[in-house]
């Protein structure tokens, strides 16, 4: 029965990671300067840091498949925190050696 909580909880965890980097993503996308509005003036370097590693792998020009890509790219990334939110917890679960 733990079992099953904890895979639920660690897919909520990844489900609301996903949700927000999809949403933080596309907030960073329009607010590069060649998407936004013109006189907003956005930054590039949320856009770089967001869409790594997905857009750095793909050619600039081709990007036909941009809403697969911004899925997949928060997919790895949602996955990414979640491993590590998972080994962090159970480390801090783990019985201390110490007295």
């Amino acid at each position: 029965m733990k079992s099953i909580k904890e895979w639920r909880l660690w897919t909520a965890v990844a489900t609301a990671l996903l949700a927000f980097h999809l949403v933080v993503e596309f907030v960073a996308w329009a607010s590069h300067p060649g998407n936004s509005v013109p006189g907003f003036g956005g930054s590039d370097i949320p856009w770089r840091i967001f869409s790594f590693p997905v857009f750095l792998l793909i050619p600039h020009n081709d990007v036909n498949f941009f809403w697969e890509a911004m899925i997949i790219n928060s997919l790895f990334w949602s996955v990414g925190l979640t491993l590590i939110a998972k080994r962090i917890w159970q480390r801090s679960k783990a019985p201390s050696l110490h007295p």
